[in-house]
Formats: structure tokens, sequence, C-alpha cells
């Protein structure tokens, strides 16, 4: 069955669903914790990547503005006079990525292997110039394909050779009775000699141009073979032939190429792609943009993609799964001309922002207009270089999926890796709404500290809590600086994964949250923490807490800096406190910049709480209510 990238950004109902929900082994929307939905798998929380090691989301700009109305591949000229634009406006500021998308089917010209070699068969450069174009420039070219995809031109030839094994044919690879597009590309069927081979080698094609990065499409329809809005359109592959496909991506992409996955069902809370990607898609497309693609749509959960329809729903039922060190929310294109009003473009950069989305401009240069302003402000792009991957306010352990009361989408928070606190308060309201934050309540800092409106960029002074009459659809991006103490890092808005979670639950407990399960073993609470100018040897100090008086130990490890090098681990003993808030101390070595610092737990015989931790030389608040 033929079908169109038009016919699937289509909005009609749901179709069939109780088929597919059985295959997704989906969740019941029974009253169970985050912990529920976030089992752990028997790899790492994440894949080993420079991606998550600098936990920069990116900052892009893609053809998608072009393609979607124009239903068509961009022609050269067109890109090449967006490149120049990208280039000489938004490269000054940091975006240093250029992003092809979709409308790939007319491109068949092919190597030896069945492997594409530009993004349409009119343009007259491969992609290799285009590289090289870009790289003279400062940036990279980002490639959209999905390395299952077999071309019909490689399917006619049978000279064309699976890469390593010229006695497979790559029109053996695939089947008549299995296309994507009809008469244009077809699947990989995993089962056959040599399919690995081929998805590997096809990877390793991209890499050996310099890509950084592989955007990899449509993963529901290969898993699956439905579609919320069309029903069936493919063949069902299954969830063995999928994860064997990201198994092969993830191994072959290795540490240095980022891996973003696009239209996947997400079964079990991602428990497949959470360690094989560098980011995935958390709502519907961007389609033609503007505040209803924002804010509007279906508001509640699916057990299959997509879970949740739109960024502020979607960022907020996977903020459990986000944090240093982890897979990134990939909330799709920015399309900054297509919004009201300046509020809702302030609105739409500070919640991708805050929440670590990539920011990807989508405008053109002929559609753009006076709004290109929302994507250069240098301190809201500061913020994603230094890897902010921010929470809403939980308000109690539940999973979004069945307690949309669990989770404030109006109001998020996260942490720089110097310890400074990041505020976004935001009215999805169509009438003016006062927002606020108290921040010994919510951010637990009972000392006076310094505020500073980043989208205004001004200070605006030390404030115990502040509140703000945002316009329709308006918000706050605030920079809140302690003043007083060693640097706190909060587990509330750190990565919490296998098996880690937020609770806030524990009787006696007056703070606003901790991360537990620290008793099971390989539960991770993972934080980006600064070595500051020189790096060196510091003391970090774990506040936490025990159910009993028996010990329990961790590690505590440090990944230094963006480099993908070794990890150094010490193990730190944690007296029992019988549920008592204690600290214990360990002496770690830091380097210059970004660390990634983990508390992981090595296993004890009663719950380990983990409320936050400090390190010594840098200012920090006092504590409310711990």
């Amino acid at each position: 069955m033929a079908v169109s990238r038009r016919a699937f950004l289509g909005t009609s109902g749901a179709i069939g669903a109780g088929t597919l929900l059985a295959g997704l082994g989906a969740q019941s929307a029974a009253a169970d914790p985050i912990a529920a939905i976030g089992n752990p798998v028997p790899r790492p929380a994440a894949r080993n990547s420079l991606r998550m090691r600098t936990g920069q989301p990116g900052l892009q700009w893609v053809t998608y503005g072009y393609n979607l109305p124009n239903n068509a591949n961009i022609p050269e000229d067109v890109w090449k006079k967006n490149l120049d634009w990208v280039i000489r406006e938004f490269a000054p500021y940091g975006y240093d990525t250029i992003c092809t998308d979709g409308w790939i089917e007319s491109s068949q010209r092919v190597d030896k292997n069945g492997y594409i070699v530009s993004q349409n068969d009119e343009w007259t450069h491969d992609f290799p110039y285009w590289i090289n174009y870009l790289a003279g420039h400062g940036m990279k070219l980002s490639i959209y394909y999905n390395p299952f995809w077999i071309t019909e031109s490689a399917r006619q030839d049978r000279s064309i050779k699976v890469k390593g094994r010229p006695d497979i044919a790559v029109a053996d690879l695939t089947a008549d009775w299995d296309p994507f597009t009809k008469d244009k590309i077809y699947w990989v069927d995993p089962h056959r000699d040599g399919a690995k081979e081929y998805v590997q080698g096809y990877v390793e094609h991209f890499k050996a141009m310099g890509v950084p990065r592989l955007r990899v499409d449509f993963l529901a329809w290969f898993e699956t073979g439905w579609d919320q809005n069309l029903g069936v359109v493919m063949r069902e592959h299954g969830r063995e032939s999928y994860e064997m496909l990201l198994d092969w991506i993830d191994e072959a992409a290795g540490k240095d190429m980022v891996v973003s996955l696009v239209m996947p069902n997400m079964a079990n809370h991602g428990e497949l792609e959470r360690s094989r990607g560098d980011s995935f898609r958390i709502n519907d497309d961007a389609d033609k943009g503007g505040w209803g693609r924002l804010s509007g749509g279906r508001q509640d959960w699916r057990p299959y993609w997509t879970q949740w329809s739109n960024p502020f729903t979607g960022l907020t039922g996977w903020s459990d799964v986000n944090g240093p060190g982890l897979i990134g929310l990939d909330a799709d294109f920015l399309i900054a001309s297509s919004y009201a009003s300046d509020d809702e473009r302030r609105t739409t950069v500070g919640l991708f922002t805050i929440a670590g989305s990539p920011i990807c401009i989508s405008d053109t240069v002929d559609t753009i207009g006076d709004s290109a302003w929302v994507f250069t402000n240098p301190e809201v792009i500061a913020l994603s270089k230094d890897g902010l991957a921010g929470k809403p306010l939980f308000n109690n352990n539940h999973g979004y999926n069945w307690d949309t009361g669990s989770r404030d989408t109006e109001r998020w928070i996260g942490q720089l890796s110097d310890g400074s606190w990041i505020v976004g308060l935001f009215n999805r309201g169509d009438e003016p709404n006062t927002r606020a934050i108290d921040f010994a309540k919510d951010l637990g800092i009972t000392d006076q500290v310094k505020v500073r409106d980043l989208w205004a960029r001004k200070d605006l002074g030390t404030m115990t809590s502040y509140s703000a009459d945002l316009p329709t659809h308006g918000s706050a991006l605030l920079k809140i600086t302690p003043t007083e103490g060693p640097v706190r890092y909060d587990s509330t808005v750190a990565g919490w994964s296998l098996g880690a979670v937020f609770d806030n639950e524990t009787a006696g407990y007056s703070g606003r949250g901790y991360a537990t399960n620290l008793d099971k073993t390989d539960a991770t609470v993972s934080f980006a923490v600064t070595g500051g100018g020189t790096g060196g040897s510091r003391s970090i100090q774990l506040r936490y807490a025990t159910a009993t008086g028996r010990a329990a130990d961790v590690w505590v490890t440090v990944t230094s800096g963006s480099r993908v090098a070794g990890t150094a681990r010490y193990r730190l003993r944690l007296p029992g406190t019988g549920g008592a808030w204690k600290t214990a101390r360990v002496q770690v070595d830091l380097v210059k910049g970004r660390n990634l610092v983990k508390v992981v737990g090595i296993g004890a015989t009663a719950p380990v709480h983990l409320d936050y931790l400090t390190v010594e030389g840098g200012p920090s608040p006092k504590v409310a209510g711990r």
C-alpha cells in the first residue's frame, strides 16, 4: 500500500486499536507509580555516545518548512539559498547543523552497495559535496534516512551487492509484498542472510561521509504496520525484528553518531528505544505549526505512536525518562512564522529549551518574516549549549499516562551544570493568567536568590518567590542564582533510570521530593556537574535516608567532559539512618567543564532515598524542609 507523507499527516481519528494494543503489551491505567511504566531492561540506561555526555540537544535548521507546504523534496537551488541564509543569520549564534527531512522517495541514485548518494536524483551535487560546503562554514549535515530501507533502483540491479557480502544481492533482502512506498522503497527483512551487513553498512556509509546525526523515521510502521490515523498501512514485522534493527543501528552508530528515533511506539515506556537512541519523538508532527499544534488537540495518552499529541503533554509525559546522561525528548520542528503573537513564539522556544528538545528551525528565508529574533537570544541559547533537560513540577509519583494531575505542564524547573536553576512559567489558557513559583516550596531554597529574566535579558533583583501576570499563551523564563553555600544539585531534576524514580510520600519527609529505589542494583540518579575553570579533586556530599538502621552501599561514578572516555568509580558506604536524613561524603576528581556524576545502587535490604548532592567550592542555598 502506498502511503504519502501528506496522508500520514492527516488528523482523522484512530482506527482499530484493539489488536494493536495487545501486540504492544499495553499498560493498564491502574494506579501504579512511575516505576510501573519505567521498567529497566538488561542494557545500560542510555547509549554511550557524545550526545549523552554533552547533553546538548542541538541547534539546527531543517528543510521541513519547504517540504510540507510543497509536498515535495527541496530543489537544490532553494536548498543553497537557505543554507547561505542560515550560515549568515544563525551560525553566529551557535546553530551548527543543517538537517534534511522526508520526501526521500525520489532518491534512487545508489552506489555499488545500494546506498543513496544524494538527497534527490535531480540534484547536481551529492552528499559529500554539501558536507564539504557546510564544513567550510563550520557547519554539519544531518541526514534523514532509514537504514531499514532498500530503493527500487537497488532491487532492479542485481549487480548491487551487500557490503562485505559479494555473494548476496541487495535485491534478495526484501520482497515485492513488503513495500514502504510502492515502487520506490521497500523494507529490509532482518531475518535474511546479509541483512545485518546491509543495515550496518548503511550507517557506516553516512558516518564515513562525516554525518554526525542520522534521523530514522517510521519506526512504528515497521514494528506494527499500523498508524493512528490510517489504520493498517503495511506488513507488521514484529517486535523481535524491530529490536534487532535498533540494535544494529545502535552498534554501527557507535559513540560519535547521534541516533534520532522518529515515530516509535515506545512500548513499555520505551524500554527498547531509551537505550538505543539519543533522542525520540514525543508528539505528533509539527505540521503547519501554530498554537493548536503546540498545546491543543488530543490531551490524553495512548499506548502507541503518538502517546501524546502535542509538545506540552508529550514533554510532560516523558519527563521521567529525560535528564543528564539520558535520552533526549524531541518535540519536532519550530515554525516561528506560524504563531499569532510574539508571546506564543517565546512560549514555544522557552518550552522546548527548558525540556531539552532540539531547537530546529523550519521556517525558510522566504517565510520567516520578522520572527528570526526568537531563535537568537544568546542567554536562551546558552541553556541548550549547557545541556539543560528540565522537568515539570511533579506533584506525586504517579504515571502521567493515567494521572494528568501528577505533573504541572505550566511550571517547569531544571538545573544547569553550575547548579543555577532555570524556571519556566507558561500560560496555556486563552485568557491572561497568573503563574507563580515559591523558591522555598518548589526549589527548596530558603535564602533570597538573584533572579534574571532571560527573554528581557534583565536582572530583576533578589527574591524568595516570583509571580507574573502572563498574557494569553504567554510565558516567563528565569535564571535563579543562589548566593550561599556549596553548589547543590537536586535529585528532583536529575536523570532517573534503571529503576530509580521520583517520590515525595515517605512519612515524615517535608521537602518537595527526592529520588528513590537506590536499594535496587544499578538504579541510577545522574547529574550534570561542573568542574569549574580548573577541575581537580572535589568533595561530593550526598544527603540521603535509609528506611532502616542497616547500611547500604552505592557507587558514585564520574564521566568527565565531552569526550567519550573512561569512567571513574568510587564506592560509598551509607550508614543506616532509620528514616532520618543524613549525609555521606566522597572525594572525586572532576575535569574542567561538564562532568556526568551518577549515584548507582549496589543493592540493599531496605529503601534508599537521595535528596540532593553538593559539590564543594561554589554557591548554593540553604535547604528548606530537609
